[in-house]
């Protein structure tokens, strides 16, 4: 045995497991299915397409909520700093303490121009 054993060294054969994922590692298994984890999406998904295979729809429904998500999260810090924004022009103070009406007197033609562009 340990004379056909050497054979099948000798001749690249691989004798173990170990061996054989190491050939498959250095020359590319191919063959080997998405896992669901791997399954990506660039852009958010228009809607849940119901005829794909399970584990696509899985991931198609959680790039869909993680796409939702960022938005959420993207439009929230605008409105923060919109406030953020206002608040600062609308507590500016001159020397002597008075309201400076300039940031008021923005915030206010800021407005009128909302309305009058909806009508």
């Amino acid at each position: 045995m340990n004379g056909n054993n050497k054979n099948n060294r000798e001749k690249g054969r691989p004798h173990n497991g170990k061996q054989k994922q190491l050939q498959h590692q250095q020359h590319g298994n191919k063959r080997s299915p998405a896992a669901p984890s791997e399954i990506r999406f660039d852009s958010k998904p228009e809607k849940v397409n119901y005829c794909l295979a399970p584990e696509r729809l899985e991931a198609q429904s959680r790039a869909m909520k993680q796409f939702e998500q960022k938005e959420r999260q993207e439009e929230i810090e605008r409105k923060k700093q919109d406030r953020q924004q206002k608040h600062k022009m609308m507590t500016q103070k001159t020397r002597k303490g008075q309201p400076v009406m300039q940031g008021r007197l923005e915030l206010l033609y800021e407005r009128v121009k909302k309305v009058v562009g909806v009508q």
